[in-house]
């Protein structure tokens, strides 16, 4: 009877030890794993998307437009060109996205493939302008001149043209689709489908 303690003891000991021993046998945890929120935001920071947010483009290039009217192929994305004077400026496949251009002298102005996506053109002056294939999808273009603008093949998908001047303009092959023409004139103007209308 005197060995009863240390009996009860070890017994006492063991289930602590074997407890233990589980423990530090057990596999660590696993990371959890990311959901598909998570990943989409993380998608949203990368170079690109922020690449996307430029709000506009270096006072050098806008200078050196103004100054030499010559920019093709330029990145003016976003830019305050409101009023100025571009008379015969070369802008051909050039990056004018978002570009304020309200009440701008754009006449004999070669846009060319130009990307004029919501660009304002509200007002501007766009007489002889070449705007062959240039894209101006929801640009705003009420009460602007284009008499005898060049707008062969141009997509004007959902742009706004209440009031817009297009006499003589050349339309042959452009997209008109939902397109706001309200007000607007083509007196002697090549419509879409090739047809002079009178």
């Amino acid at each position: 009877m005197s060995n009863s303690p240390k009996i009860v003891r070890l017994f006492a000991v063991l289930p602590l030890v074997t407890l233990a021993n589980a423990c530090s046998n057990a596999a660590p945890p696993q990371a959890a794993p990311q959901s598909p929120r998570v990943y989409a935001l993380m998608a949203q920071t990368t170079p690109t998307a922020v690449k996307s947010q430029a709000s506009s483009p270096p006072p050098s290039i806008v200078k050196r437009l103004l100054e030499t009217k010559k920019c093709p192929k330029c990145d003016l994305e976003g830019a305050d060109l409101k009023g100025a004077n571009l008379e015969g400026a070369d802008l051909s496949d050039a990056d004018l996205e978002g570009v304020n251009l309200e009440k701008a002298n754009l006449s004999k102005a070669d846009l060319e493939e130009a990307d004029l996506e919501k660009a304002s053109l509200q007002g501007a002056n766009l007489v002889d302008a070449d705007l062959e294939e240039a894209s101006l999808n929801r640009a705003n273009l009420s009460q602007a001149n284009l008499n005898r603008a060049e707008l062969e093949g141009a997509v004007l998908d959902r742009a706004n043209l209440t009031r817009a001047n297009l006499n003589q303009a050349d339309l042959e092959g452009a997209n008109l689709n939902a397109t706001t023409l309200s007000g607007a004139t083509f007196q002697g103007a090549t419509m879409p489908d090739g047809t002079i209308n009178k």
